[in-house]
């Protein structure tokens, strides 16, 4: 596993382009966009023989997994006064605190063979809007 800090640009509709992925022989593109500032990027180091579907074997490196996330040391970063260490994101969430976390993959196709160096994203993804809160009860 490796972590990358994101530098958070393009940033649009508070979401910012994360990661790429291209496979130009088949014609797939894949980005992923978030409001988190690191990527976690699992390589598959230990798939070697795994069974999968439909008798699929996956092999070393045979897969991939990328996580918006907050850095991984970050709990310790958070000063025992509640502010947090310069360059670190806040983690601790306080009672009556509300988290939220983005993360679109938004994928296309170009014809085989023929992919582009980077790929030319004609807009960002909305983010999702947030989950409506429940009516408080209302003292009487």
């Amino acid at each position: 596993d490796h972590n990358f800090v994101l530098d958070q640009t393009p940033k649009q509709n508070g979401l910012w382009l994360s990661a790429i992925l291209m496979q130009p022989r088949a014609g797939r593109i894949m980005e992923v966009w978030s409001n988190q500032p690191g990527i976690q990027f699992y390589t598959g180091n230990f798939l070697d023989g795994i069974p999968g579907k439909d008798g699929a074997v996956y092999g070393k490196n045979g897969a991939l997994c990328l996580e918006t996330q907050a850095f991984p040391d970050s709990i310790n970063k958070q000063g025992s006064d509640g502010k947090m260490k310069d360059g670190w994101p806040k983690v601790v969430l306080r009672p009556g605190e509300t988290y939220r976390h983005s993360m679109v993959h938004r994928f296309q196709t170009i014809n085989r063979g023929t992919a582009p160096a980077v790929p030319v994203t004609p807009a960002a993804p909305k983010a999702p809007a947030p989950p409506s809160s429940p009516t408080p009860p209302v003292a009487k």
